[in-house]
């Protein structure tokens, strides 16, 4: 009778070594991370995105704040004339219906008064002189 060369009862191979990668956790994440190329990359993309719109924010907010801040100035306080070419509106009869009186408005724009207290109400003081206003 022929005997078998292995038995099956003992195992021949030895269990695979545990792995050094654990099962949960953190360090597993870290240490997958750290193994994929392309994670790495897609992350060194990412950082160098994130570091290219920092300088780009330093420059405008601590380098050119002047230059900005100027611009913007410039951009709030503007004259614009608009022509009114409108005249007198007759009736069928020749009688005028609608006539044109020039109006003017005085807007104040709080964040350009002074700021001292007194300075603030001299200059409202005077406005309301100009405009015949108590």
């Amino acid at each position: 009778m022929l005997e078998p060369d292995f038995n099956i009862l003992e195992p021949t191979e030895e269990p695979p070594p545990p792995s050094p990668i654990p099962q949960r956790g953190w360090v597993r994440r870290v240490l997958l991370f750290l193994s994929s190329p392309r994670l790495g990359l897609l992350t060194l993309v990412l950082i160098v995105t994130m570091a290219v719109f920092a300088f780009r924010l330093y420059q405008l907010q601590i380098v050119q704040a002047e230059y900005w801040q100027e611009q913007a100035e410039e951009q709030r306080g503007r004259l614009v004339r608009l022509p009114a070419p409108r005249g007198i509106i007759y009736a069928r009869d020749g009688t005028p219906l609608v006539r044109n009186v020039p109006s003017f408005q005085v807007t104040v724009i709080p964040a350009l008064l002074p700021e001292d207290d007194l300075e603030r109400e001299s200059a409202l003081r005077r406005l309301a002189a100009l405009l015949g206003m108590p």
